[in-house]
């Protein structure tokens, strides 16, 4: 949902405004960056209290996040912040986005200003990774490694738990989550070496780069399929299970 609601809007929409602002009124980037941000975050912690799903999905209550990782991406790029407040703003994001992940749960009201606190901390981490000496932590080969693994984890974490509630009507036990963590670690380690690494890889031999790619894909989309047909087969019986817990 995240993908539909945000995730397509941020790819179609932003870089055609990024590039009427740098056309336009290139001089001005910065203030119309703040401005937007400014608005944007505003409107968002307002509308958060009263329509929680249109501030989560819709593009312009977060487009405050689009303009701070622009301000960040400038930021890092001039090296504005050196010395030892590079390490200092890399230990606060990383801070930063380890309570967020500690302290919300499913009963936080989210995005509302509570966006700001991973937002910032990623983009201090971002500002940070100017520095030429890095993090011990941030970069060992492991940290990198899961980095590189994140987009994938990302975009495949939420369908098999999404399937599994729609199959089993109920919250996911201890030994389900892990067996969940096993299908998702299959399918990101697929994404990321069989289709994602592909595009960055600088083969004069295409047809090479890309064997078996088109297969495996194909194979996925018929097991999918026969998972949503499956499911829709079966929605008569999911209501009646819902109707008879309600």
């Amino acid at each position: 949902l995240w993908s539909l609601g945000v995730e397509e809007q941020f790819y179609l929409l932003w870089p055609l405004l990024l590039y009427l602002i740098f056309k336009l009124i290139n001089e001005h980037k910065h203030l119309v960056f703040i401005g937007m941000l400014v608005v944007s975050f505003g409107t968002c912690v307002y509308v958060t209290n009263e329509h929680q799903s249109a501030a989560f999905y819709l593009i312009f209550f977060r487009a405050w996040q689009f303009c701070l990782g622009a301000l960040a991406l400038d930021v890092w790029k001039t090296h504005v912040v050196r010395g030892s407040s590079v390490q200092w703003a890399r230990r606060l994001g990383i801070l930063l986005c380890l309570c967020s992940a500690m302290v919300f749960d499913s009963t936080t009201l989210f995005p509302g200003w509570r966006a700001a606190v991973p937002s910032m901390g990623a983009a201090l981490v971002i500002i940070a990774s100017a520095n030429d000496t890095g993090s011990r932590w941030l970069a060992h080969p492991y940290a990198q490694w899961l980095g590189r693994m994140s987009f994938a984890i990302y975009l495949t974490h939420w369908p098999p738990i999404a399937l599994y509630k729609a199959v089993r009507l109920t919250t996911p036990s201890f030994l389900d989550m892990v067996g969940l963590m096993g299908v998702v670690g299959v399918l990101s380690l697929f994404l990321h070496y069989g289709i994602e690494k592909q595009f960055y890889r600088r083969s004069f031999d295409h047809q090479k780069a890309w064997a078996g790619v088109p297969a495996w894909s194909v194979f996925l989309c018929l097991i999918m399929t026969i998972i949503l047909t499956f499911s829709a087969h079966n929605s008569d019986s999911v209501t009646f299970r819902d109707v008879m817990l309600g």
